[in-house]
């Protein structure tokens, strides 16, 4: 129930992960430092050797995932593992990963009892991170509605314990099934547990260069997750924008088209991959961001986010061109403000992480000068703030020199020590 996609990597082998930091205004000052990045995986694994060469391809630290096995979980290297810790690490480089391994048994069945008793596990761990990203699901048919409900408990749970929960929305459209031949009458369906009213459900888009973001839809590859809930209601936070009767997903999109897709190195060979799996983490990468911007103003994890982004939409761009109809089902526009294919849009990291910090670091449209304050007295300089909200690097070089320095959108205000 893994949820990637490889591309035909004889030309074009993927976008870096610093180019979509980029492409998606990430804070050049914020990379996850501090924070934790915990990734579902049953019946999956990496190999070292693998996430050694991609920091080196990538000039990226080097990543040693923290490995916890939940019963009897082995470490099989795969494609699916490898791309969720090399994204994740690439777009939060200084955050940590903690990787959870469970068995996924021979059935559906047994495999949603591993889901819950992976989520049962984060929940009480005492090193649970402060996001999690899940790569996994299916079409909700392939589940009860008594299983569907008892995953989104756990997350609720889990949200409310201060871990903002990710999970991709699925790589067969509208479709939403893995067997993609099991349905004659072309029916829709939503993955589950992506349609969790407590977990944030990520979504696909393709970005072609020099071309226009949209929705992910390849025929025969695969096209971007999303529909409508039959087992969950519409929660309060979609009232305005979902006009159906049941949880809409997605909630945002980031890039899973394979074929404009992320570089990673799996088995020695450099390629491009994508897929949901590749979307949900670099949410997961954002969310890191936010709470390493949070922990510096002595803030705790944000956990739950999505009543705050449905209430501030312009924190996306958005996503209109494109549907996520696929094998003859017919499936959603991409619609703005919000629809069953892309969700909100695509987001702006500066913004997006401003939304979750105090009102004095509210965003900045541009570059902006603000006077500096030395023990009371305005200098002759100025300090810029940057990055799309009111960061300053002069406070931080104070900081390192033992200063006493602050803040706000009127000024830099740094204090000397005084005299022994």
């Amino acid at each position: 129930m893994p949820k990637h996609i490889f591309a035909d990597a004889a030309q074009f082998q993927g976008y870096t992960c610093a180019q979509m930091r980029a492409h998606y205004n990430f804070p050049a000052h914020l990379d996850g430092t501090g924070q934790t990045v915990g990734i579902a995986e049953w019946s999956s694994g990496y190999a070292q050797n693998d996430l050694d060469a991609f920091c080196s391809l990538q000039g990226l630290p080097r990543c040693v995932p923290q490995y916890i096995v939940i019963d009897g979980g082995q470490n099989t290297p795969d494609a699916e593992c490898t791309l969720d810790i090399e994204i994740a690490h690439g777009m939060a480089p200084g955050a940590k990963i903690r990787l959870y391994e469970a068995p996924s048994g021979p059935n559906y069945q047994t495999f949603w009892d591993q889901v819950l008793a992976l989520l049962t596990f984060v929940l009480h761990d005492p090193a649970r991170p402060s996001v999690l990203s899940i790569s996994y699901g299916d079409g909700e048919r392939d589940w009860t509605q008594q299983q569907v409900e008892a995953a989104d408990a756990l997350i609720g749970q889990i949200v409310a314990a201060g871990t903002t929960v990710l999970i991709s929305s699925g790589d067969q459209g509208a479709l939403g099934l893995h067997n993609i031949y099991a349905d004659p009458n072309h029916t829709p369906n939503a993955d589950a547990p992506a349609v969790s009213s407590h977990a944030v459900a990520i979504g696909g888009t393709t970005v072609p260069q020099g071309g226009t973001e949209g929705a992910w839809n390849r025929p025969g590859w695969g096209a971007t997750g999303g529909g409508i809930s039959v087992y969950l209601p519409k929660p309060g936070f979609q009232g305005a924008v979902n006009h159906y009767g049941g949880r809409g997903i997605p909630d945002f999109s980031l890039l899973a088209d394979p074929q404009t897709g992320w570089q990673i190195v799996f088995q020695a060979q450099v390629q491009p991959i994508g897929g949901t799996s590749a979307s949900a983490p670099a949410a997961a990468a954002l969310i890191a961001c936010v709470n390493e911007a949070r922990a510096q103003m002595n803030l705790g994890p944000v956990g739950d986010i999505l009543s705050a982004i449905y209430e501030h939409t312009e924190v996306f761009r958005p996503v209109t061109t494109g549907d996520n109809s696929f094998m003859g089902v017919q499936g959603y526009a991409a619609t703005a403000p919000w629809s069953p294919c892309c969700g909100l849009g695509v987001p702006d990291a500066a913004k997006f992480v401003a939304l979750f910090l105090p009102e004095e670091v509210v965003p900045v449209t541009q570059p902006t000068q603000i006077p500096v304050f030395v023990d009371g007295k305005e200098q002759s300089f100025q300090a810029l703030l940057q990055d799309g909200y009111a960061y300053c690097p002069i406070v931080d070089t104070a900081k390192a020199l033992g200063f006493t320095a602050t803040r706000d959108l009127q000024g830099v205000y740094i204090t000397t020590p005084k005299a022994p």
